[in-house]
């Protein structure tokens, strides 16, 4: 079973398609680079020297974009230690970052996210089946008439 949906010529595509048939998006960021030397803004007067800096995957905050974009809800979480920038931001953000600090199951950062996102599950359940009934009666009303 080949279980990469990935296009070479055309990602976004592919990331557009996956993400429309989607209701929400989590957006888990795990350190994929780590810059031991980074300048940021060199040459002006803001210019900043940082060390031991980690980052996602760019294409998380690409996927992210394109789910805002459509409407989606995103859950946004991430290692403690990674970059606060684009959906990790933790003060320019549309989004609450959940951090942790390991990746265990049982820790307090976790349990309190999937209770989260269990609530929001429940409630977004409600919501449909509430519209599927609506509509449901909506073509009795619609046949009866």
């Amino acid at each position: 079973m080949n279980l990469v949906i990935y296009d070479w010529k055309d990602p976004l595509k592919v990331v557009r398609e996956k993400v429309s048939e989607c209701r929400a998006m989590i957006c888990l960021g795990l350190e994929r680079s780590n810059a031991y030397y980074i300048k940021d803004k060199e040459g002006s007067v803001k210019e900043k020297i940082d060390t031991h800096r980690k980052y996602t995957s760019g294409w998380l905050h690409l996927e992210a974009g394109m789910a805002n974009a459509m409407g989606k809800e995103i859950f946004v979480i991430c290692q403690k230690d990674i970059y606060s920038d684009g959906i990790f931001d933790r003060s320019w953000n549309s989004y609450p970052v959940m951090e942790f600090r390991h990746l265990e199951e049982d820790s307090r950062e976790f349990i309190m996210f999937f209770e989260y996102l269990k609530a929001w599950a429940k409630v977004t359940k409600d919501s449909i089946e509430k519209e599927k009934s609506k509509q449901k009666n909506t073509k009795k009303e619609e046949v009866t008439s």
